[in-house]
């Protein structure tokens, strides 16, 4: 896991703009309890990493 070791800045800005827009999502719905919403939150930070990451991929940012 290469990635990992040295993450650059924006891979930690894109981890934490991915995480935040889960929170308050969930945080919308009725039943948004910690459990809930930290489960989104690495849920949504892990997805918009992996997006990135495939984006960087593609167009050789």
């Amino acid at each position: 896991m290469s990635w990992s070791k040295n993450p650059d800045k924006s891979e930690s800005i894109v981890f934490l703009v991915g995480a935040a827009i889960a929170v308050i999502a969930i945080k919308t719905e009725p039943d948004g309890n910690l459990l809930v919403t930290t489960t989104c939150f690495l849920f949504g930070g892990t997805f918009a990493l992996v997006a990135w990451k495939l984006l960087k991929k593609i167009i050789n940012l």
